[in-house]
């Protein structure tokens, strides 16, 4: 119940918390390609571009600019050529990703939920 109350606040933070899902699957000090990550944000911004709590257009740009929150603050790092990123290895770091997790989850799961319940 608490969930359904906080996806207000949790819409804004649906990127971050999109990435923070898929670099948590990886694992701290795997790289993965930048194009992935890209295409994962792409899918998942075509999947929920009828929601009213989405409504955020994910282009490389805005992709970069969501993922620099991540770089400012030591949790991934990135390849000198720029196209590959991984996670830091740390606790913080980890607790940090499944902060942003913790946020959209719920969203994921009604939304879910929704499309099994239609189905």
């Amino acid at each position: 119940m608490l969930s359904y109350y906080s996806m207000h606040v949790s819409s804004i933070f649906i990127p971050e918390g999109f990435m923070a899902l898929f670099l948590s699957n990886q694992g701290a000090g795997v790289p993965t390609d930048l194009n992935n990550l890209y295409t994962m944000m792409s899918t998942f911004s075509d999947l929920l571009k009828n929601e009213h709590l989405f409504d955020h257009g994910i282009t490389r740009e805005k992709t970069l600019k969501r993922l620099k929150f991540f770089f400012d603050r030591g949790v991934l790092e990135m390849s000198e050529d720029k196209k590959e990123i991984w996670l830091k290895e740390g606790e913080a770091n980890i607790s940090t990703l499944n902060f942003f997790k913790g946020l959209i989850l719920p969203l994921v799961d009604t939304y879910l939920i929704v499309l099994l319940t239609i189905e």
